[in-house]
């Protein structure tokens, strides 16, 4: 069984990229990925849900997390900025810039998810959409409306 899991809750949907935050045992990093394409091969970020991740030695990126997505090979978590770098790959960085779509300190943060990640052969990813939890008078999740009538 995988006790360790990851979730990347993915906060803005462009035409050209894909933002969202990686949630990993207390590490918050951002993410871009390409844009919602239908899950076409090469060009659209995968379909949110839940995928088995796998250390592997990658050719270009050497050691390395694959995600693996039904009908799709070769989705890697790896250093980038723009989401032009991107073939459905996911890249992390530090901060974003979310008016410009990218993401900052790439390397760095490849870094500190490969430390987090250090003797883990293989993890679960959550990839969902962000949603609000609002807070109104104290009652988490539900606006409290009183009818004042009369």
């Amino acid at each position: 069984m995988l006790a360790l899991q990851a979730t990347i809750e993915r906060y803005s949907y462009s035409p050209t990229a894909t933002m969202g935050r990686l949630f990993l045992n207390g590490l918050v990093l951002q993410t871009i990925e390409p844009p919602w394409l239908q899950n076409k091969v090469n060009l659209s970020c995968i379909p949110e849900g839940y995928y088995l991740c796998r250390r592997i030695v990658s050719p270009r990126y050497g050691d390395c997390f694959e995600i693996i997505v039904p009908g799709r090979t070769g989705i890697l978590f790896h250093v980038a900025n723009w989401a032009r770098e991107l073939k459905g790959c996911i890249a992390i960085g530090l901060s974003a810039h979310s008016n410009e779509y990218r993401v900052i300190s790439s390397k760095l943060a490849i870094s500190e998810f490969n430390d987090a990640l250090k003797g883990v052969e293989e993890f679960k990813l959550f990839i969902t959409q962000y949603k609000p939890i609002f807070n109104y008078g104290g009652h988490s999740g539900k606006l409290n409306i009183a009818n004042k009538s009369g």
